[in-house]
């Protein structure tokens, strides 16, 4: 109901009927009812009048060539006309927008819009979430459950299947798997779409009031039917008696039953799609596919996620900070070393089990409990420099105020240009609160946000590369929880810096013990040698620094050595590559690359000892100046052929080494699958994948790291099935600022 600007009149819409009254806004007495004429279906339970009162506006679930609004003239008494929104489902609100700028609208698919006085469409914005509605029949599962097909448009359309255990996201539709049955073994449910009253055998199944049934799925054996509605997930037995049922977080307009009967899945009206352990409805596992196509987020109920690139700030946690403050959200992103882990992800689906079993059983403790309280991150800020943010001098001092919210502070990262720059670089001291300090940067932090809670001042040495240089900071908390990032940038003026490539490869197949001997080690590390010494790229470079190690010339103290180097030649404004092939290993969460010298694989020991870790590789990374490294890994493990970076645990060990070192990264593998070598191609799938994309599949004229990595992830797996019938997937991350390998 809405009272007209000048208060005098009172309209009311209804959801039960099609009726709309306006009352006298002061005694409520009926004054009249507008002509509805030809509104035969749904409602127009949401009303609004023009700014000046001349026109009232009603809609709802009224549907007719979609989503309308009826607009009466005269205040109501006058004709009517029907004017088109746009919407494709219920219209839940309607807001005058001031004496002649229409009304707004909220729908439920969801949108939102603006209608003109002229009854013209001025603005309509959409969701970002995949659209389930009607997908019953194509809402298919594997048969352990791990995959599942949806549409992410209504009716099914623009089918995709996401795959949880290889984390790959595909536009199609996936042959043999099992969409949901409504009748098997002796159990059969009827009457379940859309209705108040669905049945099983027959007989009805007791629902609250005024909740509707939208989806349904018998298990495989018959022994129970799992019914989706408008409220809950609930699960019947044979006898219609109910065994267990959920609170949900939308329409549930599909659910589905794994061949085994040990998951339930259900996609809802928020965009999710949600895995249920059978035995007592416990939710375990939830999948977001962004509507782009492109990005997905995995999460527990407890917060242990998995996510593509780019999608970590899609979810987060919502805190409310009391009644008369604003709330903070916490994107996934800033839980990162807390709560990114792929590999409780995939065991709480392969087992059926809850987090807390998960970590019982691996003998880990909690973290945290965000869902119980989080303590606030820091909050960071960069402090006025002396003049503006533009210098002629590439030796420059960045200055940070970082407080203390109550979480404490762990550590605090600069990164320039996406890049970490050295903790060595930085300079702390103690600053009082809102205490101004002299010096090169002010200190003063009453006007950047900051409150009164303890605060400390770091300084940054930072060597500047011409142009604009980006840098952004964060602090982390006790807890590993970080800040919002605070950005600032900073142009260098003078003369143009021409940048050199530093290209650090090894490759080795002949290892000083003989039965660990690899076959393409060698020409897969030559042909990227090569590549980089040809014309595309040194139209880029002013000169090409090379280190290629192999075999015998790729020891340990050879590799230490080579990365040395480069740390001691590579200038900011460089670019650095690396390309590791060889042998690879994981001990006790830490990845290995194993240097021709060492002869005792099976020696955990001797690994830790003898081998180049991605501490030691990390630590690398973080002294080379230069702020553009990419890092290619095509790695075996000794022994049974398989990747090094094979699992989920490995891939937090790689996105970690990206993040904290602000590079980008790319394996040859996922899972347990083979690192495919294939003769006739002369290289390893990967590496002939990565060669094809630097020689000019990767881009139109301009070969870029993002470029590559996206093509890599693409070809990938249709090269290696190709040739062995199995699919590869590499793994990537990548943070920093893009960047240019090769120019056609």
């Amino acid at each position: 109901m809405k009272f007209a600007p000048d208060g005098g009149r009172l309209a009311v819409g209804y959801n039960d009927t099609t009726r709309v009254t306006v009352a006298d806004g002061r005694s409520l007495n009926l004054l009249f009812e507008p002509d509805t004429g030809g509104v035969d279906n749904g409602d127009l339970g949401r009303v609004a009048w023009s700014g000046d009162g001349r026109s009232l506006y009603a809609g709802g679930r009224w549907y007719k060539n979609g989503k309308p609004l009826r607009v009466w003239a005269e205040g109501g008494r006058g004709a009517y006309r029907d004017v088109a929104t746009g919407a494709e489902n219920t219209i839940f609100d309607l807001v005058t927008l001031g004496a002649s700028g229409g009304v707004a609208y909220g729908a439920y698919e969801p949108s939102w819009g603006v209608v003109g006085v002229d009854d013209k469409s001025r603005l309509r914005v959409t969701g970002h979430i995949p659209d389930f509605r009607d997908n019953q029949a194509g809402f298919r599962l594997s048969g352990d459950g791990a995959g599942v097909q949806f549409g992410y448009e209504v009716f099914g359309k623009s089918a995709a299947t996401f795959r949880v255990n290889e984390r790959r996201l595909a536009l199609g539709e996936e042959a043999g798997w099992s969409a949901p049955v409504t009748e098997r073994g002796g159990l059969a449910v009827t009457d379940w779409k859309y209705t108040f009253a669905p049945k099983l055998n027959g007989k009805g199944l007791a629902l609250q009031q005024y909740e509707r049934s939208r989806s349904a799925a018998v298990v495989a054996d018959g022994s129970a039917c799992l019914l989706g509605t408008e409220y809950r997930l609930r699960l019947f037995g044979r006898d219609g008696k109910q065994l267990w049922e959920k609170a949900i977080p939308g329409i549930a307009w599909a659910v589905n039953v794994t061949a085994d009967g040990r998951l339930a899945v259900a996609a809802y009206g928020d965009g999710t799609i949600r895995w249920y352990r059978m035995t007592d409805g416990t939710e375990l596992l939830a999948f977001f596919p962004h509507a782009d196509r492109k990005r997905w987020v995995l999460w527990t109920p407890q917060g242990y996620y998995d996510a593509a690139a780019g999608a970590e700030d899609l979810i987060g946690w919502h805190v409310n900070n009391g009644p008369d403050a604003a709330a903070d959200f916490y994107p996934l992103a800033r839980f990162f070393e807390q709560y990114y882990r792929p590999d409780i992800v995939s065991e709480v689906l392969a087992t059926a089990s809850t987090v807390p079993e998960v970590l019982a059983r691996r003998g880990e403790k909690e973290r945290t409990a965000a869902a119980v309280a989080i303590k606030r991150p820091p909050r960071v800020a960069f402090l006025a420099q002396s003049g503006a943010l533009t210098t002629d001098n590439e030796q420059f001092e960045l200055c940070l105020a970082v407080e203390d919210l109550g979480g404490g502070v762990d550590e605090v990262r600069l990164y320039q240009n996406g890049k970490l720059v050295n903790a060595d670089a930085a300079r702390e001291f103690g600053l009082p609160a809102n205490a101004p300090k002299s010096g090169g940067c002010n200190a003063d932090t009453r006007q950047l946000g900051l409150g009164a809670g303890k605060q400390t001042q770091r300084r940054f040495a930072v060597t500047l590369t011409e142009g604009v240089n980006q840098f952004k900071a964060i602090a982390l908390s006790q807890d590993r929880i970080e800040s919002n990032p605070a950005e600032v940038s900073v142009t260098l003026r003078g003369v143009a810096q021409t940048a050199d490539l530093h290209l650090l490869t090894v490759g080795v197949n002949r290892y000083k013990n003989p039965d660990m001997s690899l076959n393409f080690a060698e020409p897969d590390a030559n042909g990227v040698r090569d590549f980089f010494a040809s014309a595309a790229p040194k139209k880029l470079f002013r000169n090409t620094v090379f280190h290629h190690l192999l075999n015998e010339n790729a020891k340990l103290a050879d590799i230490r050595k080579a990365f040395a180097d480069v740390q001691a030649q590579a200038k900011p404004q460089d670019v650095v590559v690396i390309y590791l092939a060889g042998h690879g290993t994981v001990l006790d969460n830490i990845w290995y690359f194993v240097p021709h010298d060492m002869t005792a694989p099976e020696d955990d020991a001797a690994i830790k000892n003898g081998s180049f870790s991605t501490i030691e590789l990390a630590q690398s990374l973080r002294a080379i100046k230069a702020q553009k490294i990419f890092v290619m890994i095509d790695a075996c493990k000794s022994g049974g052929a398989l990747l090094a970076l094979r699992g989920v645990e490995d891939r937090k060990a790689l996105a970690q080494l990206a993040r904290s070192t602000g590079t980008y990264l790319i394996a040859a593998s996922t899972d347990t699958q083979l690192a495919i070598e294939i003769k006739s191609l002369g290289h390893g799938v990967f590496t002939h994948v990565l060669l094809e994309g630097l020689k000019g599949k990767a881009g139109a004229g301009k070969i870029t790291v993002e470029g590559l990595m996206q093509y890599v992830k693409n070809a990938l797996p249709e090269v290696s099935e190709k040739y062995r019938s199995r699919a590869q997937y590499p793994v990537s991350q990548g943070y920093g600022t893009d960047f240019p390998l090769a120019v056609y």
